[in-house]
């Protein structure tokens, strides 16, 4: 029955098709490609819900992929734009397969040239993020560039994430919250929480997706307060980009407070990254390039006098390659240049001592994301980075282990 439903398709009866492959489906017969053809003949049909739900029973299969980008057809005809274009964009720069990439790319292409203004917001929805690992940290000390106490420790960590979902290209306002805590259970100094919260509006001016977005962080160690930002940023990406098939631009303003502990880091931070990604070598190639320039009260004391306000340059390479279906590979290096502004200065007993500090680091990382069921995976990650400084004691070696289960919501 499933050969004469293909045969009725072939030859333009798509009644006569669905009626052939419902008979082989109630005699037993299962298989991806029942499924598939099913979720084809009710597309043709215009039975949407029903093609939909066959397409969602292949995306714990190998031919996930292309069940998605067939749910991004079903939302086009569906007029839900929103979804269209999240289901596309992610397929046209995550998929494995180079035809569905470049098939999801063209419905982009078409999709921008539709006016957003009137989209619908009904399919907007909150998307979420529970993760919970727990790793190996060679070097615990969390003070940026300093690893003098050298102390190894395993710790756990927990991560929560909540936002609007802003890889469409539609106007609407975006929102996302994050928090996380990773434990040391025999440091208890070191422990590290962050909040995050961000709120702004995006929207799309020809092929270019433009937001603008104030947001607010805060960390802790231990039970005391270290830093807070607040500011504004402001993103642009598109698609296409000269040699990349996707770029970006973004600009990061703040004004930080630091915790009673801190007051050397009241002042400013901005941060300007650019990046972008093109298919190469059966994978995915970002390359990401980052200035950072800090404008603090430096440290003076009569014994020690300190720069805590550097300028730093960065560049990230990264590689990521679907290895199977629900297997991927990401490889993963970066280098960092740090300049401050004035010297550091300190007391030995031949006098004081005074010289300018300037750090050089390298790092590097083998990630692995397994895909247990639509909604369940498992990440690990190993990781190493070396610094170099001009100063005796910043220089540090350092590697993590980490092993982590994520849900999606």
């Amino acid at each position: 029955m499933l050969e004469k439903g293909v045969q009725a398709f072939q030859s333009g009866d798509a009644e006569q098709a669905r009626h052939y492959l419902l008979e082989a489906r109630a005699s037993g017969l299962e298989s991806n490609a029942l499924t598939y053809n099913l979720g084809v003949v009710n597309y043709r049909l215009a039975r949407y819900d029903a093609a939909a739900r066959e397409f969602r029973a292949l995306l714990d299969t190998s031919h996930r992929d292309l069940a998605r980008y067939n749910l991004g057809l079903i939302a086009l005809a569906t007029d839900n734009l929103t979804d269209a274009r999240d289901i596309f964009l992610a397929l046209s720069m995550e998929s494995g397969n180079e035809k569905i990439r470049g098939l999801s790319a063209r419905q982009l292409e078409r999709l921008s040239d539709t006016p957003p203004a009137g989209e619908p917001e009904a399919g907007r929805y909150p998307v979420g993020l529970v993760m919970v690992g727990a790793g190996y940290d060679s070097n615990v000390d969390q003070l940026p560039d300093n690893a003098a106490s050298g102390l190894g420790e395993s710790y756990s960590d927990v991560m929560f994430s909540l936002g609007s979902g802003s890889a469409s290209t539609g106007n609407h306002w975006i929102w996302n919250g994050l928090g996380y805590h990773q434990r040391f259970p025999g440091n208890l100094e070191s422990n590290l929480s962050l909040l995050e919260g961000d709120l702004g509006w995006q929207t799309r001016v020809a092929a270019t997706d433009l937001q603008a977005t104030m947001f607010t962080r805060h960390w802790w160690l231990d039970t005391g307060l270290v830093e807070s930002y607040y500011g504004v940023q402001g993103l642009i990406r598109q698609q296409g980009c000269g040699p990349l098939d996707h770029c970006y631009a973004r600009l990061e303003l703040a004004a930080v407070s630091g915790g009673s502990g801190y007051p050397e880091y009241d002042g400013g931070q901005y941060d300007l990254e650019v990046g972008g990604y093109q298919h190469q070598w059966g994978g995915r190639l970002g390359v990401e390039l980052r200035l950072g320039l800090a404008d603090r009260d430096n440290i003076r004391d009569p014994d020690y006098a300190a720069s805590v306000s550097p300028f730093r340059q960065g560049l990230e390479l990264s590689w990521r390659k679907a290895l199977a279906e629900r297997l991927a590979l990401t490889l993963k290096g970066a280098y960092r240049h740090s300049d401050y502004d004035e010297d550091y200065q300190w007391q030995t007993s031949a006098g004081p001592v005074s010289e300018q500090r300037q750090d050089d680091r390298w790092s590097g990382g083998i990630l692995v994301d397994w895909q247990l069921a639509p909604d369940w995976f498992v990440s690990s990650e190993l990781s190493y980075e070396s610094n170099e400084s001009s100063l005796d004691g910043y220089d540090y070696d350092r590697y993590n282990l980490w092993v982590g289960v994520g849900k999606t919501f």
